[in-house]
């Protein structure tokens, strides 16, 4: 399983490779390229996943995270919900955006200081921190519910 790792090391990376050529098979958390920080973007799983695909021609089985819909479905069996009745709120348009409209849930993108690269994926509320977020007639709405 190939997830964020900020303590990534040489040995790990080899390790992965080694275990996919022995016939495991390669799961992600999600395909996100970068992670936003207030230093800038920093290399997420995505990152990590084409580095791991590139030495093995390995492709991931599935993506156990976003933009996968059982995540939704989970959620809407743990909370009894249906997906109008909620929100994704993230900070990626490609995945956490176009996720939330391809299954009919409120998108919600934590844009910080930045544009959106695709045109084409436009969230239903776009805010630059939670701070924000928190103070939106939306979110006032849902909390009042």
């Amino acid at each position: 399983l190939v997830g964020f790792d900020t303590e990534l090391t040489y040995a790990k990376l080899r390790t992965a490779c080694d275990l996919l050529r022995a016939g495991a098979r390669l799961f992600a958390t999600h395909p996100d390229l970068n992670c936003p920080t207030p230093d800038g973007p920093i290399p997420d799983t995505g990152s990590l996943l084409a580095c791991i695909q590139t030495s093995t021609g390995i492709r991931p089985t599935d993506i156990a995270g976003k933009p996968n819909r059982w995540v939704i479905r989970l959620a809407q069996q743990h909370f009894g919900l249906r997906p109008s009745q909620m929100a994704m709120i993230g900070d990626n348009p490609d995945t956490d955006v176009r996720m939330a409209l391809r299954f009919g849930l409120t998108s919600v993108w934590i844009a910080g200081n930045r544009r959106p690269r695709n045109k084409g994926v436009q969230a239903d509320l776009a805010v630059s921190g939670i701070a924000e977020l928190i103070q939106t007639p939306w979110f006032r709405r849902l909390t009042a519910q």
